[in-house]
C-alpha cells in the first residue's frame, strides 16, 4: 500500500475501509444470492472468494492506518516479568524498537504539519473527559465518575495517557516495525556512554543490561552507585539469585557500613606512588591550591613508602594518623634502617637521646623530641645513602606551625575518611577474625567473577563518596594493567604446567559517572578494553564531564573519554550541545513535501470556453537532519536512541519488570532496598505506572 506511491499517506481518513465493506458486501451476496448477478453457483463461489481476497487487502491497510495513527498518540505500554528477560551468550538485550532510517524522519516530519494536528493531538473527548474529572474529583456522587475517568481499565474509552511526557509520535513512527533490540557483545569493550536528564529512566536501562550480565554468567559484574538506589541493588540482588551466584555477590555501601564490605582504597597497588595519588585526587588544585596539593601528594608518597618498608600495609587510617604524626613513624622506620648497621637500635637512639640537650634548637624552637634530634643524627651519620631516610627527616624537620599549612587542606579530608563507623570500613583490620564482613579485593573479585554493587552515599558527603569510588577505579586500572601484561591468573600456580594469558570479562556499570570521573578515568577508558574491562558510563548531560576537565570541545580529555565510547545511548536531554553529541554522527536525510497548486484562467469565450482550471500536486524534496536535537529533549521517559555498531541508528523503549511473584529476597536486604529508596528517592517512581 503504501510505499507504492512518492508519498506515504499515513495521516488521512482510512478510505481502504469503505472499500473493504463494499468488497466484503460483494462477496456476500455473491455467494449467498448468485442469481442477483446472474452467475451460477459455481461461479458465484469463485466470485465470492475474489471479493472476500480484495475486502481483506484493503481492510489490512485501512487496519494499519487507524494502528498508526494511533501509536503515534498513545504509546503501548511493555512489561515483562523479571524471569522472561531474553539472555543470550552473544548479544546484550536492550528493550524493543526498530532500526531509524529515512521513512521515519519523513513521518516525524509530517506530523508537525499544522494539517495533520487532529491525527497527534488527543480528539475532543479526551480533552473533555481530562477536564471533567478535575472538576468533579471533589464533587460529592460525581467524584466516582471522575474515578471511572482517571480509570486505565481497557473498557475506559477516555483513558489517560501514561504520565511520561515527551512526543509519543516520535516511536510511534515506527511501532509497527518494533522487534526485540540487541547490541553485539564484540561491541561492548568499545564501551557504551548512556546519557539522559534527571527521572528519565537511565537506572531502568541499568537494570535490563545488568541483570543480562549476571544472568549470562562466566564474567565480573561491578556496578558503582554514587546516590543509592534500592531498586537497583534488589535487582542485582534477584538475578545473583536466579543465576546461582548469590555466594558470589559483594555489598558495599558507605551508608551501610554495618552489613557492608570492608575495603582498603589505598591498600591495593602496583606502586607505591599510587598511594599518594588516591589519597589526594580530590584536594582543590585550582590556582594557589595546586601548590598545597603538590606538597601533601609529597608528604603522602614519603608515609607510603616508609609504611610498606617497614612492612604495614596503608590504609586512610596510619596515612592520616603518620601525617599528623611524622616522628613516630620516622622513629620506627628507624629502628628497621638503623638495623642495618646496628644489632641493637632502640637502644643506640635512646643512648644518643639521652645527649641531646633541653635547650637545643629542634628541642626548643620547632617542638621536636630529643628521640627525633637522635635520630636525625644518627641517620645521617650511619645511614647517608638512605634516599628514602633523608626524605622522612626533612620531612619531619619542618617547624610544626609551618607544616600544619603545608597540609591544611589533607588533614581535613583524611579526618572525613576516618570517622567513626566509615573510618573502620575503609580501614579495615585484617588481622581481626571477629569481624565477619569480607574485604573487597579486587583481585579476589576477578578469580571468583563475582558480583559487586558499590554504594557511595554520595547525596550524604560527596566528597568522600568521589574520593572512594576514584580509588576504586585506580584499582581497577592498576589491575587491568597488570592482567593485560600477565592474565588474571598471575602470582597463582599453574594446573597444567602451561601459564596461559586470558583475558576476564569485566562488565562495569558507573552510574551518575560524573561524580566519578577524574583523571584516572581517561586511561581506563582509553586502555581498559584490551584487559577485558568493559565499561557503561551513565550521566546526564555532556556538561557534567566539562565540569572535570573543562570544555568538552578544548579539553583533550574530555575528547578522550567521549571520543573512546563507541556506543551512544541518549534518553531525554535538556540541552542541545548534550543532544548533539548524537545528532551530528547522523546524514542528512531527503524529506518530499507535496504542495497544491490549483488555478484558473480566463479566455474570454473561445470554442464555447470562457475559462480554463488546473489542480497540481507538486513534490518538492529538501534536505533535514536524520535526528533534529529537538526529538531528543521531547522524547518520553523510559525511551531511547541508540547509536551502536557503526552509527547505525535504532530508536528503543525500555521494558518494565514486573516484580509480582518474583523470588524473594532476605529480609536484611529488603529492609536495605525500603530504607535505600526512602533515604535516596531524589523524584517520582513513573515506571510503576507507565509505558
Amino acid at each position: 500500500m503504501t510505499n507504492k506511491y512518492p508519498i506515504e499517506r499515513l495521516l488521512r481518513p482510512p478510505v481502504e475501509l469503505y472499500a473493504a465493506i463494499v468488497s466484503g458486501s460483494a462477496g456476500m451476496l455473491s455467494a449467498a444470492s448468485p442469481h442477483l448477478w446472474m452467475m451460477t453457483p459455481s461461479v458465484s463461489y469463485v466470485s465470492a472468494g475474489c471479493f472476500g481476497w480484495i475486502a481483506y487487502i484493503y481492510a489490512d491497510d485501512g487496519l494499519k492506518v487507524i494502528k498508526y495513527q494511533s501509536n503515534i498518540k498513545r504509546l503501548i505500554k511493555y512489561e515483562i516479568k523479571p524471569k522472561d528477560l531474553p539472555i543470550s551468550n552473544h548479544k546484550a538485550y536492550m528493550g524493543v524498537g526498530y532500526k531509524w532510517q529515512a521513512r521515519h524522519t519523513q513521518r516525524l516530519f509530517d506530523t508537525f504539519k499544522e494539517e495533520n494536528e487532529d491525527f497527534v493531538v488527543p480528539g475532543p473527548f479526551y480533552q473533555l473527559a481530562r477536564k471533567a474529572e478535575l472538576k468533579m474529583e471533589n464533587m460529592p456522587v460525581l467524584n466516582k465518575l471522575a474515578d471511572a475517568l482517571r480509570s486505565e481499565s481497557i473498557f475506559n474509552p477516555v483513558r489517560p495517557f501514561p504520565d511520561i511526557g515527551g512526543t509519543p509520535a516520535i516511536h510511534g513512527v515506527g511501532a509497527d516495525e518494533e522487534d526485540e533490540v540487541y547490541w553485539d557483545l564484540r561491541e561492548r569493550n568499545g564501551h557504551l556512554l548512556w546519557v539522559g536528564t534527571t527521572r528519565v529512566g537511565k537506572t531502568r536501562g541499568e537494570e535490563v543490561l545488568v541483570a543480562g550480565d549476571i544472568r549470562r554468567g562466566d564474567n565480573v559484574v561491578i556496578v558503582i552507585d554514587p546516590k543509592g538506589d534500592g531498586d537497583l541493588f534488589r535487582r542485582m540482588y534477584v538475578e545473583a539469585v536466579r543465576a546461582g551466584r548469590e555466594d558470589d555477590f559483594y555489598f558495599f555501601h558507605l551508608g551501610y557500613p554495618e552489613d557492608s564490605c570492608r575495603y582498603n582504597p589505598v591498600g591495593e597497588f602496583q606502586r607505591v606512588t599510587e598511594v599518594a595519588g588516591k589519597t589526594t585526587s580530590q584536594l582543590a588544585e585550582a590556582g594557589n591550591a595546586a601548590a598545597f596539593k603538590a606538597f601533601s601528594w609529597r608528604f603522602v608518597n614519603v608515609v607510603a613508602r616508609a609504611l610498606v618498608d617497614i612492612k604495614v600495609r596503608p590504609s586512610v587510617d596510619n596515612i592520616n594518623q603518620y601525617v599528623q604524626d611524622l616522628e613516630e613513624l620516622l622513629y620506627k622506620y628507624a629502628l628497621k634502617s638503623l638495623s642495618e648497621v646496628d644489632d641493637d637500635p632502640e637502644s643506640l637512639i635512646a643512648e644518643r637521646a639521652s645527649m641531646v640537650r633541653d635547650k637545643h634548637p629542634m628541642v626548643e624552637r620547632k617542638g621536636k623530641s630529643k628521640n627525633t634530634v637522635a635520630i636525625i643524627d644518627l641517620m645521617k651519620e650511619l645511614r647517608p645513602d638512605d634516599a628514602l631516610g633523608k626524605q622522612l627527616v626533612m620531612a619531619t624537620n619542618y617547624e610544626r606551625s609551618f607544616y600544619e599549612k603545608l597540609v591544611a587542606s589533607l588533614i581535613p579530608f583524611l579526618d572525613k575518611l576516618n570517622t567513626d563507623k566509615v573510618g573502620k570500613l575503609l580501614s579495615p583490620d585484617y588481622f581481626d577474625d571477629k569481624d565477619p564482613r569480607p574485604i573487597l579485593s579486587w583481585r579476589e573479585v576477578i578469580q571468583r567473577k563475582g558480583i559487586v554493587y558499590i554504594g557511595l552515599d554520595g547525596l550524604t558527603d560527596k566528597e568522600v563518596a568521589t574520593a572512594v569510588g576514584n580509588a576504586m577505579f585506580n584499582d581497577l586500572v592498576s589491575n587491568a594493567g597488570q592482567i593485560y601484561k600477565h592474565g588474571k591468573d598471575v602470582g597463582l600456580p599453574s594446573l597444567t604446567g602451561k601459564k596461559e594469558i586470558k583475558m576476564p570479562e569485566i562488565n562495569l556499570h558507573a552510574d551518575e559517572f560524573n561524580s566519578l570521573v577524574g583523571d584516572e578515568f581517561v586511561p581506563m577508558v582509553n586502555q581498559s578494553g584490551g584487559a577485558g574491562i568493559r565499561i557503561c558510563a551513565y550521566t546526564q548531560t555532556l556538561q557534567d564531564i566539562d565540569a572535570k576537565f573543562g570544555t568538552t570541545t578544548a579539553n583533550p580529555k574530555s575528547m578522550q573519554i567521549v571520543g573512546n565510547f563507541n556506543t551512544l545511548v541518549m534518553m531525554r536531554v535538556q540541552t542541545e550541545e548534550t543532544a548533539m553529541l548524537m545528532t551530528s554522527k547522523l546524514p542528512k536525510v531527503q524529506v518530499k513535501d507535496a504542495t497544491d497548486v490549483s488555478g484558473a484562467n480566463d479566455k474570454g469565450i473561445e470554442n464555447g470556453m470562457t475559462f480554463t482550471s488546473s489542480n497540481q500536486d507538486r513534490i518538492s524534496e529538501k534536505e533535514i537532519p536524520m535526528l533534529d536535537p529537538s526529538y531528543l529533549t521531547s522524547l518520553p521517559k523510559g525511551h531511547a536512541f541508540v547509536l551502536k555498531e557503526g552509527n547505525q541508528l535504532w530508536k528503543i523503549r525500555l521494558p518494565l519488570f514486573n516484580d509480582k511473584n518474583d523470588i524473594e529476597v532476605p529480609n536484611h536486604v529488603s529492609d536495605i532496598c525500603a530504607d535505600m529508596k526512602e533515604r535516596y528517592s531524589t523524584g517520582d517512581m513513573w515506571w510503576e505506572d507507565a509505558a
